[in-house]
């Protein structure tokens, strides 16, 4: 899942349009459409192998970066 919104706090509230793709290795390649300035949050919900599941670690993780 991406995840896109304005870093102006004039623009609070409202949505910015992204164009996203996801290549078989996992690389993940965003556009943006609007805005200059955006914060992208990405959430990657990892499937663990058999036998190696922890019950204190999720199996989703995110991480955001800054588009200027």
């Amino acid at each position: 899942v991406v995840l896109c919104r304005p870093l102006a706090s004039s623009a609070a509230g409202e949505t910015a349009f992204c164009d996203t793709k996801v290549t078989k290795k996992g690389r993940i390649t965003v556009k943006t459409k609007g805005y200059d300035a955006v914060k992208v949050t990405v959430i990657v919900r990892a499937k663990p192998k058999p036998g190696f599941t922890d019950r204190w670690k999720p199996n989703t993780w995110r991480k955001s970066w800054i588009l200027k």
